[in-house]
């Protein structure tokens, strides 16, 4: 799990500020495994906590290297390519947020040869003002 907290505050220290508006987006990418014949899928859980506890709504969202149709839900990554996540936006209140990004991956098994954990990874969130 990757976590990161911005504090919103009329300090030099707040990254953002109370009272603005913000959008949210990043980007997500994914690459294949190249060494083993026996692939397994990561994922990728991504959510927004506000500051008072709560998963700020619209922010939650799932990623994986799986390369077929999911369901609504979660979003398959193209090896190779960056996929912009789905923006959100908020209006910040004085306190800290906390971005985190929450990486599973399969492990090797037991079968011959083991399985290659194929990669997702994620950029640091990108916070407009609107």
């Amino acid at each position: 799990m990757l976590e990161a907290g911005y504090l919103a505050d009329n300090t030099s220290a707040g990254i953002l500020k109370p009272g603005c508006a913000y959008s949210l987006k990043y980007y997500v990418s994914a690459t294949d495994v190249t060494s083993s014949a026996r692939k397994a899928d990561a994922t990728l859980a991504v959510r927004m906590i506000d500051t008072d506890g709560r998963v700020m709504m619209g922010s939650f969202a799932q990623y994986t290297t799986e390369q077929r149709p999911l369901s609504r839900f979660t979003t398959s990554v193209p090896f190779g390519v960056a996929v912009e996540s789905r923006e959100f936006t908020f209006t910040a209140k004085t306190g800290v947020y906390r971005f985190i990004a929450t990486i599973e991956v399969p492990a090797a098994g037991t079968g011959s040869p083991p399985a290659a954990a194929r990669g997702i990874g994620i950029t640091s969130p990108d916070f407009a003002l609107r």
